[in-house]
């Protein structure tokens, strides 16, 4: 789950952070863990348009997965925020950076989600991403380097 509002040692913000710090400086590359790793990134607003579908018609004890469905790598990441801000970048792994126990990828299925309660993720990331950039621009201070990512 991404959006406005993450805390900043996520990864979507540290990214913003370091991207925008990357564009002020010229620089065409940041480093990141791992750029290989997909996750299923879904939007806050989509996230809580399905907890309220399951609080209102949800089976009780139920799992249901709220996400896209869509893989995304780190590396593709970045270079949708690049786009979004301007830049061409490239996402370099470091492997100083790299988390041990990281799943190569995480990707959802939500397909009872859709069936029984009518919902699906309808934010693009793009979308979702650019909030996320007007939030970093607007007043996060500099990046520290609060955890590998």
């Amino acid at each position: 789950m991404i959006g406005p509002g993450q805390a900043p040692s996520y990864l979507v913000p540290t990214l913003c952070r370091r991207i925008l710090a990357a564009q002020r400086e010229g620089r065409p590359v940041i480093r990141v863990g791992n750029a290989d790793i997909v996750r299923d990134f879904v939007g806050i607003g989509d996230v809580v348009a399905g907890l309220t579908r399951i609080m209102d018609g949800g089976e009780p004890g139920r799992a249901y997965h709220l996400c896209t469905e869509t893989g995304t790598s780190v590396a593709a990441l970045v270079a949708l925020l690049g786009r979004l801000t301007g830049v061409t970048l490239d996402a370099r792994s470091d492997r100083s950076r790299h988390r041990p126990n990281d799943a190569g990828s995480l990707i959802g299925r939500n397909a009872r989600a859709e069936a029984e309660l009518g919902w699906r993720a309808r934010t693009p990331l793009t979308e979702t991403l650019a909030a996320v950039l007007v939030e970093a621009r607007s007043g996060w201070s500099e990046p520290g380097e609060v955890q590998p990512v």
